[in-house]
């Protein structure tokens, strides 16, 4: 039986042990520097609030196929709520303007066209700056990409890179930010279905994987 080391237990660390156990004819040892795992998506106790809180913004949408199937592996896949259709409050903390972004159902995003369903003071036009990302270069950031000084920017393409990458939109990378597009917004309005998870981020994708590996005889090193 050949040995696999994986550093990191992360969820990209776990993920990766999921899958490369699963099959049996590989010893998968899984190390990890902290004392639990999860990286920066992990639930944990906080003392002040008292109560079990989710580490980092997290934004998972329906289309995300990689997170679904990690989860069909782990047998967590019921621990997702998915909301029923497309649709993204926003408020702009500073002028109290409230907006909903509404992609329609269907391969053909007509909802651009619509005022009600597309960010205040934007036109359908703007949206075509998406296209950029596509072909953006390897140190291109999102901001360099879509235009930071564009409405567009500050109240939709900003908090979607904040929220997907976990990472600011000055500093994340266009390439990054493209196949998310693309496997949700780009798809359809069920696609881009926001998912929580029902009791915390720990109870979907890491708790569940620990299990998963520990019945598949992977080791697992914390500290």
């Amino acid at each position: 039986m050949s040995a696999v080391h994986i550093v990191g237990a992360g969820l990209s660390g776990l993920a990766a042990a999921v899958r490369l156990s699963g099959g049996g004819n590989r010893a998968v040892h899984l190390h990890e520097g902290a004392g639990q795992a999860g990286g920066r998506c992990r639930s944990f106790y906080d003392e002040t609030l008292g109560c079990s809180i989710d580490n980092g913004n997290h934004l998972l949408l329906s289309g995300n196929r990689s997170a679904m199937s990690y989860l069909r592996e782990i047998g967590a896949e019921d621990t997702l709520y998915r909301a029923p259709e497309a649709i993204f409050p926003f408020i702009d903390l500073r002028s109290g303007l409230r907006w909903r972004v509404r992609p329609n159902r269907g391969r053909i995003p007509w909802w651009i066209f619509d005022k009600r369903r597309r960010v205040p003071d934007t036109t359908a036009f703007d949206y075509l700056t998406v296209l950029r990302l596509a072909f953006a270069g390897s140190n291109s950031t999102v901001a360099a990409c879509v235009g930071s000084r564009r409405v567009l920017y500050e109240r939709f393409w900003e908090p979607l890179a904040v929220a997907a990458l976990n990472t600011a939109a000055d500093e994340g990378a266009s390439r990054l930010l493209w196949p998310v597009v693309m496997e949700t917004f780009g798809q359809s309005g069920d696609a881009a279905r926001p998912c929580m998870a029902k009791e915390g981020l720990s109870t979907s994708f890491v708790d569940p994987a620990l299990e998963h590996l520990s019945r598949c005889r992977a080791e697992i090193a914390f500290n």
